[in-house]
C-alpha cells in the first residue's frame, strides 16, 4: 500500500513531463510520417532504401534520452539541491520502497507516453497503401530499443545526482553515454539489446547501492 501511494504521488509530480513528451513525439512523428507519405513516389525502390519512417527513430532517441535525463534530475537532483531528502526518507516507508516507486513511475512514463506514441505512429505508418511497402516489425522493435535508451539516461543521471564522491560523481552519466554510444555501433538487434540490458543492470545496481547507503545532507 505504501508503494502504491508513493507511486501515485510520483506519477502526479511527473505527469507534465509525460504530456510534453506526447506533444513532441506524436506531434512531430505524425508530421514526419505524413510528409513521407506525400512523397511516396520517391520510395518506388523501397527495397533498396531506408525505411520512410527512419526519421521517427531519431525523434525517439532524442525524446527518450531527454525525458530520461529530466526525470532523473526531477526525482534525484532537485531533492538534493533543496535538501529535502530527510523529509522524503521518512520512517513509514523503507528506502527500497521509495526508490522502487520512483523508478517504476519513470518506467511507466517512458513506456506509456513515449512507447505508446511510438506504437500509434507505427500503426499509422502500417496502414495499407500509405507506403509502397509498410515498415516491418523489425522497425517496431528497433523503436522500442530507442525508447529503452531513456531508461539508461534516467538511471545514469539519477546515479550522478546522488553520488556523494566527487571522483565518481560523473560515473553514472559517463557510463550511460558509453552504453548509448555502443548500442549505436551494433548492427544487430540482439547485440544492441544485450548492451542496453547490461547497462541498465549495472546502473540500477549502483543506484540501489548508493541510495541505500548514502547519508543525505
Amino acid at each position: 500500500m505504501r508503494f502504491l501511494a508513493l507511486l501515485k504521488g510520483q506519477q502526479k509530480e511527473i505527469l507534465i513531463i509525460g504530456v510534453v513528451q506526447i506533444l513532441i513525439v506524436f506531434g512531430f512523428g505524425h508530421s514526419i510520417i505524413s510528409n513521407a507519405a506525400h512523397q511516396e513516389d520517391s520510395y518506388a525502390n523501397y527495397a533498396f532504401t531506408a525505411s520512410p519512417i527512419k526519421d521517427v527513430g531519431s525523434l525517439l532517441i532524442f525524446a527518450s534520452i531527454l525525458c530520461g535525463a529530466i526525470l532523473g534530475l526531477t526525482q534525484f537532483w532537485i531533492p538534493g539541491t533543496r535538501r529535502t531528502w530527510h523529509f522524503l526518507l521518512h520512517r513509514s516507508a523503507s528506502r527500497t520502497t521509495i526508490l522502487l516507486s520512483r523508478i517504476t513511475a519513470a518506467v511507466i512514463t517512458l513506456v506509456v507516453f513515449i512507447g505508446g506514441c511510438w506504437t500509434l505512429l507505427f500503426l499509422y505508418a502500417s496502414q495499407p497503401k500509405l507506403f509502397v511497402l509498410p515498415p516491418t516489425f523489425r522497425v517496431y522493435i528497433e523503436g522500442w530499443l530507442f525508447v529503452s535508451l531513456g531508461l539508461v539516461s534516467y538511471l545514469g543521471v539519477a546515479l550522478s545526482s546522488i553520488n556523494p564522491t566527487p571522483a565518481t560523481k560523473l560515473f553514472g552519466t559517463v557510463l550511460a553515454g558509453i552504453v548509448i554510444f555502443m548500442s549505436f555501433m551494433q548492427f544487430g538487434i540482439l547485440w544492441a539489446s544485450t548492451i542496453i540490458a547490461a547497462g541498465i543492470f549495472i546502473l540500477a545496481i549502483q543506484l540501489y547501492s548508493v541510495f541505500l547507503t548514502e547519508n543525505f545532507r
